[in-house]
């Protein structure tokens, strides 16, 4: 495989993310002040292990709080989401066997010596980075060793290469850390692409390295590239193994996610089935919103065929949703006047924040009267994601703000859009979460000028300013830090301001897995960018500004940016609540 070329970019739910974090305060609690060298490895790592028992593990769970998910018997099937099946590894510490070690709430990498990811480079993935693999793996997350080399001498000298570079780092830790990850480290003794099932068929091809999820999914492992080692030779990055527990830190992420979901109690309105998006559009039945304060948008954009790299696209491009225009009128004045088929009449449209627009009536083909009103616009943002270097991903973000715009319920058109086609899985999730106020009344605000007049209904009790801000260009907008600035009725105590102090740091979106940057792209994913990150939403952030505005009356708004923004796309809106 050739490595992707090198590339900057293209210039074109909290609590999910509070409970890996907590995962990860739980983890370095436990590692020690001084995570360098200190002592002597020992003889034999696997003397020192535990038996990797289910009781052990169980308690493991309780500890870290964790939702248990029940083992699914399943055939044998190596596809990408498939459920993994039952399989038995013999390994240093005896035989394994999934189901009986499988508790429900933890994630499983398999990471063979020489993966596909790092041909073409002259260090191997095992010889270094062993300390920065176990600082960085979750508390819930086994890792399985598995050897490349044909006979038998080659895997034992991988093993143990492995095994000294991992115990060297244990030896600092204190007997029960230590104890608890050799619990949960596991070297393979049979070459891996001879391992049985789904496993050895996957580490023949694609022969990424494997992950299973919480959800005992079948997931792959995805770039091992390091930032900081950019090799010229090859013209990509070279390989760190601590890469890998991206991946489990990702599938803690996508866990606490579901818990969220199931428990929301949301009403759902998918939409775009069995499409794939390009530029796809579909009508919905919008429920009736007075008994929800809150609304989220799930987004799956899945690769057509089957794997990812040399599947998914490849660039970071932007997809957004929109809500259409709407005829202005249910009835249609020309449905039954004579005209020649194909002839058009214009017809008034409303845009969902109530402008006036232009649609068309069509004659049909027998000339007896004219189709219903196409509305010839289809443009108001109601969210944004930028997509990822050559890996599928889902999303669960919160468009509360835009909420008003489906106010009028029924039957609504939305469209999707974005550069390359993906097979789409998308919903609406309108809930109640107890917010004590409803979003009402939305205006869309600063829209091509930077400063606008708004008025505030006399019923609003809460006043936010909604911004979705991303910063492109090949030069600075993308990697620097320019500051968004928002003033309301001239009220400098109370100025709004959006900065991105992660824009050009090295790691700004890797650190983001655990809020939902998809991790281990196969491209510059890791850098921090202003306002967004490569497979990931934008967020929509609101701003308390109820102090600032005049209830009842006119306001003013200001806008200016600090800074090389370079090319800003924006969408701002005001929301009154009650």
């Amino acid at each position: 495989m050739a490595p992707a070329p090198p590339r900057l970019g293209h210039p074109a739910p909290v609590g999910a993310a509070t409970l890996v974090g907590m995962l990860h305060l739980l983890f370095f609690a436990c590692s020690p002040a001084d995570s360098g060298r200190a002592g002597p490895a020992n003889d034999s790592a696997a003397d020192t292990a535990p038996a990797d028992t289910a009781a052990a593990a169980v308690d493991h769970c309780d500890r870290l709080g964790l939702t248990v998910r029940p083992w699914v018997d399943a055939p044998d099937d190596a596809t990408l989401y498939a459920t993994a099946a039952d399989l038995t590894l013999p390994t240093r510490e005896g035989d394994w066997t999934f189901s009986t070690a499988w508790t429900g709430c933890e994630v499983y990498l398999f990471i063979q010596e020489d993966p596909r990811q790092n041909q073409g480079f002259d260090k191997g993935i095992w010889e270094r980075d062993g300390r920065e693999f176990l600082e960085a793996l979750p508390p819930n997350a086994h890792a399985f060793f598995l050897p490349s080399g044909r006979t038998e001498e080659e895997q034992t000298a991988a093993l143990d290469l492995i095994t000294d570079k991992l115990d060297r780092t244990l030896d600092n830790y204190d007997a029960d850390t230590a104890a608890d990850y050799w619990r949960r480290l596991h070297f393979v003794t049979e070459r891996d692409s001879t391992l049985p099932g789904w496993l050895g068929d996957n580490m023949r091809s694609p022969a990424w390295g494997v992950g299973v999820d919480r959800f005992q999914r079948i997931r792959y492992v995805g770039s091992y590239a390091d930032p900081s080692r950019y090799d010229a030779n090859v013209g990509w990055f070279e390989p760190n193994l601590g890469m890998a527990t991206n991946e489990a830190i990702y599938y803690n992420f996508e866990a606490a996610r579901q818990d969220q979901l199931d428990a929301d109690g949301a009403t759902v309105v998918s939409a775009f089935e069995g499409q794939q998006g390009g530029n796809a559009y579909d009508d919905v039945d919008i429920p009736a919103i007075d008994a929800f304060d809150t609304l989220s948008v799930d987004l799956t954009m899945g690769c057509i065929g089957e794997g990812e790299y040399g599947t998914c696209p490849a660039w970071d491009y932007m997809a957004y949703a929109y809500l259409c225009d709407d005829p202005a009128s249910d009835e249609n004045p020309y449905a039954d006047t004579a005209c020649a088929p194909g002839e058009t009449l214009a017809g008034a449209c409303v845009s969902p924040t109530g402008s006036e627009r232009g649609g068309t009536y069509t004659c049909n083909e027998t000339g007896t009267g004219y189709g219903a009103l196409a509305c010839d616009s289809c443009d108001t943002e109601i969210a944004r994601w930028i997509t990822t270097y050559h890996r599928e991903g889902r999303w669960v973000h919160d468009i509360s703000p835009v909420l008003p715009l489906f106010a009028k319920g029924g039957s609504r058109r939305v469209r999707f859009y974005s550069d390359n086609s993906y097979d789409l899985t998308f919903a609406l999730r309108f809930s109640n979460t107890g917010k004590g106020v409803v979003p009402q009344h939305v205006s869309a605000v600063l829209v091509s000028e930077n400063t606008d007049t708004f008025a505030v209904p006399a019923a609003a009790t809460r006043v936010e300013l909604a911004t979705v801000i991303s910063q492109h260009g090949q030069t600075c907008g993308e990697f620097c830090d320019a500051e968004h600035h928002f003033l309301v009725n001239g009220d400098t105590a109370a100025e709004v301001v959006r900065s991105f102090p992660e824009s050009g740091t090295e790691l700004g979106c890797m650190e983001q897995v655990t809020s939902g940057t998809v991790p281990n792209q196969y491209g510059t994913w890791w850098y921090g960018r202003s306002g967004w990150c490569p497979g990931k939403d934008v967020p929509t952030v609101a701003h308390d500004i109820t102090a600032s505005v005049v209830i009842g009356g006119d306001n003013t708004l200001e806008y200016w940016t600090v800074g090389d923004a370079g090319s800003v796309r924006r969408a701002f809106w005001v929301v009154s609540s009650w």
